[in-house]
């Protein structure tokens, strides 16, 4: 008999904080590698055309699961979290494994954007279904050998423009902790969630992702940020 891989033994994980960890009640992933070919018919190919790899691919993930808002144990990737994942435009590190029934296994890692979510609901009593589709982003690694990202502090800097005038965003804010911020040298800013902010603290909206300051930041300034 072949050594088959089960269904089961497909499996998609994500990097988060420390190693890869499987999406939470996942059902079903599918991997769709496309190539894009170029013509090279010539006259003496006659009512036949003929095509060779222009060597550019691109791949897609889709993947099928039980929708679930959160994750006690911080084991897995649940539905909520990818929702907002997409929201912050971030790529995710990403791994497939293939085993097959003699334990037998092939690995890629790579990189993918989240393109679309959806989740679905009925008023019968079933499960709400979600889907992910993410869109590959740079290589398909088969030796496994791409670097995550996966800093649990991270760091976001920004070059002012005077248009903002007080407001620094970025959608990879949302949701987030925030630990410090820096503008032209002055770290003594504290933090508060509602409210005007006086001058020597910073108004943090995790579901903008937004920073504001009670003064107006000038052409240049530079200030950064370190979030979970």
């Amino acid at each position: 008999m072949r050594d088959f891989v089960w269904g089961k033994g497909v499996v998609l994980q994500a990097f988060k904080v420390d190693g890869y960890y499987s999406f939470a009640c996942a059902r079903t992933v599918r991997l769709r590698m496309n190539t894009e070919p170029i013509e090279t018919t010539v006259p003496g190919d006659g009512a036949w055309k003929s095509f060779a790899s222009s060597n550019q691919n691109e791949y897609v993930i889709e993947l099928n699961l039980i929708t679930v808002l959160k994750d006690a144990v911080d084991a897995l990737w649940f539905s909520w979290e990818t929702l907002l994942e997409q929201i912050r435009s971030n790529a995710m590190d990403l791994k497939m494994t293939w085993t097959d029934r003699t334990g037998f296994t092939k690995y890629a890692t790579f990189k993918g954007l989240i393109i679309e979510t959806v989740i679905d609901g009925t008023a019968e009593d079933d499960f709400s279904y979600s889907s992910i589709t993410l869109k590959g982003a740079g290589k398909f690694d088969i030796t496994g050998l791409i670097t995550t990202t996966g800093d649990k502090v991270r760091r976001k800097e920004w070059i002012a423009t005077g248009a903002e005038p007080n407001v620094l965003q970025d959608n990879d804010l949302i949701g987030r902790t925030m630990k410090y911020v820096n503008w032209e040298a002055n770290d003594k800013f504290s933090f508060i969630s509602i409210g005007v902010p006086n001058p020597m603290q910073c108004l943090f909206d995790s579901s903008a992702g937004t920073l504001t300051f009670l003064n107006n930041l000038a052409p240049n300034d530079f200030v950064y940020c370190l979030y979970e």
